[in-house]
């Protein structure tokens, strides 16, 4: 099973700065080596079309006029963004 890095189990945390610590030692030369090769790896894969293409369909949501999107950004003008996705989360039992 992945480990889940996201930070919604705090356990993880020493885990997370490990991790970071390990990546930020990588000299630049190298992690750009790697990194190129994944990239394009993401690109054959039509990754980054899909990362632009969801640009235009999020800017179409956020502006929609769906009571749930309406609900949604009220909550995070009054409480924030952590609020919102709170509720978001509640609403949709993810």
């Amino acid at each position: 099973m992945p480990m889940d890095y996201s930070g919604k189990n705090n356990s993880y945390r020493g885990e997370k700065d490990t991790l970071a610590l390990n990546i930020a030692y990588v000299p630049p030369t190298i992690m750009r080596l790697t990194k190129v090769p994944n990239n394009k790896t993401f690109e054959i894969m039509g990754f980054f079309s899909v990362l632009r293409a969801n640009v235009d369909f999020s800017s179409i949501l956020h502006v929609a006029d769906e009571p749930e999107q309406l609900e949604f950004n009220n909550i995070v003008r009054e409480r924030g963004l952590k609020a919102a996705l709170e509720w978001r989360e509640g609403l949709y039992n993810i």
